[in-house]
């Protein structure tokens, strides 16, 4: 089954260049592959200058997510994950474009 969340941007410096707040949003959708590994994608909804540099709607992230529980005893686990991803956006900083990013996050769950 295909999984969705939405995530909306209420409070903060998140303004759109007139200053008004932007409310940016982001729709992710997940498939499991298997019991430990899923892949996803999530894009932006709406204009989002300072959050996800796009003028509407636009595909910003993929990856895939593997979780695993380590054993520590018999009756202690430890859930581990990471995630393999890539940055779609592109974001200006100081003038300079800065090209889409692969990156490797891990961490826990507790």
């Amino acid at each position: 089954p295909i999984r969705a969340t939405l995530n909306t941007f209420f409070a903060g410096c998140d303004t759109l260049s007139s200053g008004k707040k932007a409310f940016s949003s982001y729709l992710e959708l997940s498939y499991p592959l298997t019991d430990a590994v899923k892949v996803f994608a999530g894009a932006s909804l709406f204009k989002s200058g300072m959050v996800y540099n796009t003028n509407g709607i636009s595909l910003t992230n993929i990856g895939i997510k593997a979780t695993k529980s380590l054993n520590i005893t018999e009756k202690c686990c430890f859930p581990v994950y990471g995630i393999l991803g890539a940055n779609l956006s592109t974001k200006s900083y100081g003038g300079a474009d800065k090209p889409s990013s692969l990156y490797f996050v891990a961490g826990i769950t507790l």
